[in-house]
């Protein structure tokens, strides 16, 4: 007659099994599906950026001609502008440090341009300025021979439109930013502070492109 072995599992091998199981499991069907989609959202902003970043060198390559309108030039290839109901497409040109550059997030929309031979408008944006308002003289508590001072300042920007095929210019307009408060009876200074500057509001393109609008479209 035989004997009777009863099986006593070995608790190494066990373990071992327990944690390859936690192992096989980590890579859950949730955890696959989200990894898939940031690898596919990350796909996506990768084309995508690159997408536009081609339309940009697009956009500059095939528009700079009109960057020389600002500047007295024209462009022969350009429409011509006329006041007549419709859209009457534009490009903006910003002067950057002396050099102007096209802007192509401007305009967007119907009076945004498709091409060079359609474009009638070229909206030129000179340099934002600093205009010197006033100076407030103040003494310091701690060193009456010491002078402090507040400055006050507003912006203001000069904007026109031309007409890219001819260069003649259509309107120009200034605009100023609100001014900055009035200076108090006493201000407060850094311990090293000896000019303390006070800043007007900044000009909105919104404001620039409102002006700009009846120009573009025509009821």
């Amino acid at each position: 007659m035989g004997r009777r072995i009863r099986y006593r599992p070995n608790p190494i091998q066990e373990f071992a099994v327990l944690e390859k199981t936690r192992e096989d499991s980590f890579l859950t069907p949730k955890i696959i599906v989200t990894i898939a989609a940031v690898w596919i959202v990350g796909l996506v902003v990768v084309v995508l950026a690159g997408y536009l970043l081609m339309q940009y060198r697009k956009f500059q390559n095939e528009f700079a001609p009109l960057a020389d309108v600002c500047q007295g030039k024209w462009v022969n290839a350009a429409s011509p502008y006329s006041v007549t109901p419709g859209d009457h497409p534009a490009v903006a040109v910003r002067n950057s440090s002396g050099e102007w550059q096209l802007d192509p997030l401007f305009f967007l929309g119907e009076v945004s341009s498709g091409s060079l031979t359609k474009t009638e408008l070229v909206l030129c944006l000179e340099p934002i300025q600093e205009v010197f308002i006033e100076s407030c003289p103040y003494s310091s508590r701690n060193d009456p021979n010491v002078t402090l001072k507040v400055e006050r300042y507003y912006y203001k920007q000069d904007v026109r439109l031309v007409e890219a095929k001819t260069g003649r210019v259509i309107t120009v307009q200034t605009f100023t930013g609100k001014s900055p408060r009035y200076c108090d009876k006493t201000e407060i200074f850094g311990r090293s502070e000896k000019t303390k500057k006070l800043e007007g509001t900044e000009i909105a393109n919104s404001d620039i492109r409102s002006w700009a609008l009846p120009h573009l479209y025509i009821k």
